[in-house]
């Protein structure tokens, strides 16, 4: 493994800071222990994140041992552990190194309080923000409900100050907790609310963050926004409005990935792309509708080639089955049969992987489409038998839908 400056750098530091440790004296030893952590956590960003994880974790317990830390050594040490859990919970046992995070948090803040430490205490606000945003126990709504009064917390406080890029942060935490209540609620209206709360925070971080200053937060807020006016478009709202918008976003956000660096970040936002716009051409007229899929259809193949099979299956079958779709839109447009085969070209080998990871709906709605595809190359043998295939599927999901199938099918070889 090739060791860049930084991390050799900080390798060193950690010798540096142990050699000291074992030469001081005992009461002097809680500012180093704490400063070994820290280098430990910024270790683990660069490699052997658990193990220097664990070696962080240990430098605050030692530290922690400490009989005269003051309470705000105290609160940076309990802080400092909630975010080594929360570090971990990307690793391992998600929920349940969310909720020791969430306990260190919580001890932090009685070290911190707002009135004598504003700013760490909105740190923590923060931090307890993030945790709960991402603990998915069952309780979604009422976590995330939690994760917006702890950014709120933060968010009154960290106003004042002259970081821009904590407001940022917290902007983006608050635009974050409302797309997620909007996923949430089965309520048109209330969906609708949440999402437009959700712009306006998701607007405001991207005020503070640009491309040249933070190009991954940048790129991850225009996706989002991206993300939440296109919600807005599937509600029925202002829909050519919002998908032009989500359309604009998703481009702003695509400055910043390339295939080869991010190939899972450029894959997703091609295929948003190419569902806006092909969403956008089921709205527009004939002739823009035509320019719509073709731009679809451009941003589709993007994402496939960001999907290999091989490695991004369920991606890949994805981008392929909308592939199929734009082709069947294109065709009621343009009568051009050469689409059909693409159509049916696209939904195999989508199928293919519907079977294999047991998406009984998916497989069902692409037998029907590639049977209608050849219903309308006049090869009533093949529509057939993939009706009889979509059927068979849909059977035991849905004995209405299997039905409607079933009098198709009759209605073919009666002709």
């Amino acid at each position: 493994m090739k060791l860049n400056v930084d991390t050799l750098d900080l390798e060193k530091k950690v010798k540096e800071l142990k050699n000291e440790i074992n030469n001081k004296d005992k009461q002097d030893k809680s500012d180093l222990l704490v400063a070994l952590g820290n280098v430990y956590l910024l270790l683990s960003e660069r490699k052997n994140t658990k193990e220097n994880l664990i070696n962080a974790l240990s430098a605050f317990n030692e530290a922690e041992k400490e009989r005269k830390n003051s309470d705000d050594m105290r609160g940076t040490i309990e802080n400092a552990k909630g975010f080594i859990f929360f570090k971990m919970s990307f690793l391992e046992n998600k929920n349940e190194n969310i909720k020791e995070s969430i306990r260190h948090y919580e001890k932090a803040l009685k070290f911190r309080p707002k009135e004598k430490f504003p700013y760490k205490y909105a740190t923590t606000k923060f931090n307890l923000g993030n945790a709960y945003l991402s603990l998915r126990d069952g309780r979604e709504k009422e976590n995330t409900l939690k994760a917006i009064k702890h950014f709120e917390d933060s968010l009154s406080i960290e106003k004042e100050s002259k970081d821009s890029l904590e407001l940022g942060g917290i902007n983006n935490g608050l635009g974050l907790s409302y797309l997620t209540l909007a996923e949430i609620s089965q309520d048109k209206e209330e969906k609708a609310n949440f999402l437009k709360k959700s712009i306006y925070y998701f607007s405001e971080a991207s005020q503070i963050f640009t491309p040249q200053s933070e190009p991954e937060d940048y790129a991850l807020t225009q996706s989002n926004l991206g993300v939440c006016f296109s919600a807005l478009a599937e509600l029925g709202i202002e829909k050519e409005k919002n998908l032009r918008a989500s359309i604009e976003h998703y481009k702003n956000a695509l400055k910043i990935y390339t295939i080869d660096e991010s190939p899972l970040d450029y894959g997703t936002l091609q295929y948003n792309l190419g569902l806006s716009y092909h969403n956008l051409g089921n709205v527009l007229a004939y002739i823009e509708k035509k320019e719509m899929l073709h731009n679809a259809e451009e941003h589709l193949k993007y994402s496939i080639e960001a999907f290999p099979p091989d490695k991004y299956p369920e991606a890949f079958a994805r981008s392929k089955y909308n592939l199929g779709i734009v082709y069947r839109d294109a065709y009621a447009v343009e009568k051009d049969k050469d689409l059909l085969l693409k159509e049916i070209d696209c939904l195999k080998d989508a199928l293919k992987i519907f079977k294999e990871k047991k998406n009984l709906f998916a497989s069902a709605t692409s037998e029907f489409y590639i049977g209608q595809a050849f219903y309308s190359m006049k090869d009533k043998e093949n529509a057939v038998i993939h009706y009889k295939e979509a059927e068979k599927i849909v059977a035991p999901l849905n004995k209405e839908i299997a039905n409607n199938i079933h009098r198709i099918i009759k209605e073919i070889e009666k002709l």
